[in-house]
């Protein structure tokens, strides 16, 4: 098997089936075989299974098996029996190299199904039972779908092992994957030395084809000659495997060493940009040029870098996989540099990084008119015959080729269109169905992951209804019931911020910044998707939808509804168009987006007295945080356009003696430890401004403190009273750190009460 893929320059699936042990004793002469060879092995068993001696502890965890992208392997050994991680696997097989191999250790497939999946704990709320057959259990819809495609894949070899029978595989390949030098000035063209480069780099010509040759050259002619033209960002996207990071590392070396360029490069791993390194390093090589590698930095550290030096002292950004970066960060790097040149993967193994074309290529077109943007579409780790690549996307959806019928969109009316639910074992059956609904969930989101395609297949907590024209699906609403908590003491526990069962978010993030245990027992509906097709958004679509999903969640027991979703002032108008409130706004950027997140809510029915007590608190916390906005916006934890969804103003009204009370139980959850300060400084602004008590700050300052704390104790009024933003805040507070400083504001609030308190007496 090893040599068949080898010589076809292919990468295949080898699925040994048994029982672990015995599939282990046969692995035990295969990997030392594999020595010589770059290899992984994938997955920890929990302590009851145990990992063999001869491992030496080197099995990565599903976790760091995530950021090997970047990396090139022969051979992996996928351990099934520690669970079936999605994204690993995915992002795993886009290491993998023409004629490597991977290997699913598992059990039989015949009983696969019925199998209880380890990594499913990573998907299920808190509440659902995770057996088999329980209560509310999950069903197990995806691990059928992968039986099924391992059954069907031609280039799958199956082994089912019993003890004692040897694994034979055929023998290991040895290919040659040393570069070819080639001697300078030996009389080829610079074009034709480069192509002749480039193949004998990429292993043997013959699984290169000359049009992916060609495609390459032409692109790395064109973005090197701009180093001489106007600087615009340039944007390179293709599949996994396709050379993009080869051709970030050539173009590196040459804009450096032959235009004098100095050129930084990011990715959001130092890993996931190796390849650009080792490709400049051979490029550097190959044209002579002696001198420093391109500079690398981490995107925290670039954005620290542009923010307090000018110039950046670099003359070229070079970012590597950029749509795994924030867009806030990409529009703020771009925006900074000179010359900006950013390469991702647009249908990846490790999800379908859609946020390019979503959010910044409107974005460039808007602010940069002459950008350029080039695709790469034939593969160069792999053969273009390479059957894991196709089967992977079937698999999974990571290809999307969404289109509908135009005499379907032209005049269609909102009011017509049908509401339907799906249920899941519907979603499962029927793969047009499925491919509907998830091409139309991954077009509309920034990231999307192969583990969303098994929630949304398996979570049990889900429930999807679509948009229909004429049967034609062109919206979905996925909905995730939360909430319904009935341990008083695991609420106590949630309110003090010592415990977030998984899956509940809308109850108890509301729940717990209005402390609150009401959300928390209330059940809720939480959209986590919506879209409908581009062609019909605008339209009244999306309300249709979403009027249809509320009526039937009225009838189901569900006291309120809401979501959350990155700030995007456009998407927060379609959630106010439907009525929701603004509950909260996150104090820091959300990783994916680069954008705060924001709560929406509102109560479910009308008139009777369980609708208007809940009506009633969402209103509370509503207030609560219009009140504290305008100090959030002052201490830079609010951005402007959402500041100004208060109105502008707020925060000086005086007190009811209700939020008197909630403002001193927030202080005290603060001063106690069981309060974030991004989540608590609005609070205590608002409670400042209202009621400053000086001789906190004399009894502060004579504490008998290390000297380190003099600049925090003369920094905090002025944090309190809006004068300094908390950034500058924790600069002041030289030597400390965000950790110790926090905890000094912490003391600080804790004298404060204990003042208000003998003020309250006296």
């Amino acid at each position: 098997m090893f040599l068949e893929a080898s010589q076809k320059h292919e990468r295949r699936l080898l699925v040994l089936e048994g029982e672990r042990g015995v599939l282990l004793s046969h692995l035990a002469a295969l990997w030392p075989a594999c020595a010589s060879r770059r290899r992984l092995w994938v997955g920890v068993c929990s302590a009851n299974l145990g990992m063999p001696d001869w491992l030496g502890g080197k099995a990565l965890s599903f976790e760091r098996a995530l950021k090997t992208l970047g990396s090139e392997q022969d051979f992996i050994v996928f351990d099934v029996y520690a669970g079936f991680h999605p994204d690993a696997f995915c992002a795993l097989a886009g290491t993998l190299v023409g004629g490597g191999v991977m290997v699913l250790m598992m059990p039989s497939l015949e009983t696969l199904e019925g199998w209880h999946d380890p990594d499913y704990l990573r998907m299920l709320p808190y509440g659902v039972d995770s057996a088999k057959g329980g209560p509310d259990s999950p069903s197990h819809f995806f691990l059928s779908r992968l039986v099924r495609a391992l059954q069907l894949a031609p280039m799958v070899m199956r082994l089912a092992l019993p003890a004692g029978q040897p694994v034979t595989v055929g023998p290991m390949a040895s290919v040659d994957r040393e570069i070819c030098e080639l001697p300078l000035g030996c009389g080829l063209s610079d074009s034709v030395r480069a192509d002749v480069f480039v193949a004998s780099a990429f292993v043997a010509n013959a699984y290169v084809t000359p049009a992916a040759l060609a495609r390459q050259q032409e692109v790395l002619t064109a973005i090197e000659q701009s180093a001489s033209g106007s600087p615009v960002p340039i944007v390179i996207t293709a599949d996994r495997g396709r050379g993009k990071s080869a051709l970030l590392g050539q173009l590196a070396a040459r804009w450096q060493g032959c235009y004098g360029l100095r050129v930084a490069v990011c990715a959001a791993l130092p890993q996931a940009a190796q390849q650009v390194f080792d490709w400049a390093a051979k490029e550097a090589h190959r044209i002579g040029v002696v001198g420093p590698m391109p500079a690398f930095f981490a995107p925290d550290a670039l954005l620290e870098l542009v923010a307090t030096a000018s110039p950046v002292g670099y003359d070229a950004l070079f970012i590597d996989e950029a749509a795994m970066l924030p867009l806030f960060t990409l529009q703020s790097l771009i925006e900074r540099f000179p010359r900006v040149v950013l390469a991702s993967t647009q249908h990846g193994y490790e999800g379908t990084g859609r946020g390019l074309a979503i959010k910044l290529f409107p974005w460039l077109r808007r602010h940069f008119s002459g950008w350029r943007h080039f695709h790469l579409d034939q593969p160069m780790r792999w053969a273009s015959s390479d059957p894991l690549e196709p089967w992977l996307s079937r698999l999974f959806f990571l290809r999307i080729d969404r289109s509908f019928p135009n005499h379907l969109l032209v005049g269609a009316s909102a009011s017509a269109a049908r509401v339907v639910h799906i249920p899941q074992q519907l979603l499962a059956s029927d793969e047009l169905i499925l491919t509907q609904v998830f091409e139309l969930l991954a077009s509309a989101h920034y990231r999307t992951t192969p583990s969303d395609l098994r929630d949304l297949l398996d979570g049990p907590n889900l429930k999807l209804w679509a948009l229909l024209i004429s049967n034609q699906i062109v919206g979905v609403c996925l909905v995730a019931m939360e909430g319904g908590f009935q341990d008083a003491g695991l609420c106590r526990e949630i309110l003090a911020g010592k415990r977030r069962p998984r899956g509940h978010l809308l109850p108890q993030i509301a729940a717990f910044h209005l402390h609150s245990p009401q959300l928390l027992a209330w059940r809720a509906a939480r959209v986590v998707r919506i879209t409908v097709a581009p062609e019909l958004q605008g339209r009244g679509f999306g309300s249709r939808l979403l009027s249809g999903v509320v009526r039937v969640l009225s009838r189901c027991s569900v006291q309120w509804w809401g979501s959350s979703f990155a700030l995007d002032p456009q998407v927060y108008r379609f959630w106010e168009k439907q009525g929701l409130k603004v509950l909260r706004i996150g104090a820091s950027r959300e990783s994916v987006s680069g954008l705060p997140s924001c709560l929406v809510g509102a109560a479910l029915g009308e008139g009777d007295e369980l609708s208007n007590e809940v009506h009633k608190e969402l209103e509370t916390l509503q207030l609560q945080w219009q009140r504290e906005a305008v100090f959030q916006h002052k201490a830079g934890l609010l951005p402007d356009f959402a500041f100004y969804l208060t109105g502008g103003g707020g925060g000086v009204e005086p007190l009811s003696d209700a939020e008197r009370v909630r403002n001193h139980a927030r202080m005290r959850r603060f001063a106690d430890g069981g309060l974030p300060l991004e989540s608590a400084l609005g609070v205590l602004m608002r409670m400042w401004h209202l009621r400053p008590i000086n001789n906190v700050i004399e009894a502060f300052c004579e504490i008998p403190l290390n000297a380190k704390y003099q600049a925090l104790w003369r920094a905090v009024v002025p944090l309190l009273q809006g004068e300094v933003s908390l950034a500058v805040w924790f600069d002041q507070a030289a030597g400390l750190g965000r950790k110790q400083a926090t905890e000094g504001l912490r003391r600080f609030v804790a004298l404060w009460l204990e003042a208000l308190e003998v003020a309250s007496i006296s």
